[in-house]
């Protein structure tokens, strides 16, 4: 077992002990062992799928916790919108928002199936590729029990990435399975920006607007 395994059971086993799982109990060993598994398979995904420097953050925004607890809670949402200039922490809380409701449904001995993508990766990975892994790709973003794209907005935009970002955010909406939109855009510069019928789909995500100083720059020494 490696320091990085290690570590990840040392965490399951804190956060299941404050949790209230008592890993010597008879009666709760089964219950424990199989959240211990799911927790452990939770962080390791986490670990190795989130961009290094989201990685481990919680939750700073009381709107975002209070709307993945509900979503753990409730189990269906249409999601999120975040709305804010560049360094206002949009995507830091979006990955944040989806570690904490990975753990809390581990904690359950639920899985979690996510996906994450900029919006210049999501139409990248949207490519016809051989065996046509592109339409599995595809199928998962559909999916998933939460999407991240990232950075709405961003990118090269032609006929087909609209289609394609139509057909996504459609089933996702019609289904009520959450989808966590960021985008530097201003409300009206992204209705603008996107298919009408994006638009309005997007109109059902709770809209939260950030507003925070930049905080990809540098402290002046």
């Amino acid at each position: 077992m490696n320091p990085t395994s290690i570590d990840l059971h040392a965490e399951a086993r804190r956060r299941l002990i404050a949790a209230g799982l008592d890993p010597n109990e008879r009666r709760e060993r089964s219950r424990f062992n199989l959240a211990e598994h799911r927790l452990i398979h939770a962080l390791e995904a986490l670990d190795r799928r989130v961009p290094e420097s989201f990685a481990g953050r919680e939750v700073q925004d009381a709107r975002v916790a209070g709307w993945a607890d509900r979503f753990v809670a409730e189990g269906k949402s249409y999601g999120i919108l975040m709305l804010g200039p560049t360094g206002s922490h949009k995507t830091t809380e979006a990955y944040a928002a989806i570690r904490r409701i990975a753990i809390a449904k581990a904690e359950r001995g639920l899985g979690f199936a996510w996906q994450a993508a900029t919006f210049a990766g999501f139409n990248a990975l949207m490519r016809p590729r051989d065996e046509n892994a592109h339409l599995a790709d595809f199928d998962r973003f559909c999916n998933a029990e939460v999407v991240l794209l990232d950075d709405l907005g961003v990118g090269l935009e032609s006929d087909w990435t609209d289609d394609t970002l139509y057909r996504l955010i459609d089933h996702r909406w019609a289904n009520k399975l959450a989808t966590i939109v960021t985008t530097n855009l201003p409300g009206k510069a992204l209705a603008a920006s996107v298919d009408q019928r994006v638009a309005s789909r997007l109109g059902s995500l709770v809209q939260m607007t950030f507003r925070n100083a930049d905080g990809r720059k540098a402290e002046t020494l």
